[in-house]
């Protein structure tokens, strides 16, 4: 079960690395639908797309296990 501090922690790996990028909304889709609803717009990352955050995360805790271990071999076993 992922917690807030395995949130926490996850934007403390990736910060530096990725755009902040905004929420908006749009009144006539909001207007259209009856409720507010809000975009998160990962579109504006580097690569494009929302998958920055989960694999530069993912990346990231790779390579800090390999440190801990020593080794590139010694990780892939």
């Amino acid at each position: 079960m992922v917690t807030v501090n395995d949130i926490k922690s996850a934007n403390d790996r990736i910060s530096s690395y990725i755009h902040r990028t905004s929420i908006l909304t749009n009144e006539a889709i909001n207007h259209l639908v009856g409720a507010r609803l809000y975009f998160k717009c990962e579109k504006f990352q580097k690569t494009g797309s929302f998958k920055a955050r989960g694999g530069l995360n993912a990346v990231l805790q790779m390579v800090n296990k390999r440190r801990s271990l020593g080794s590139y071999s010694t990780f892939l076993r």
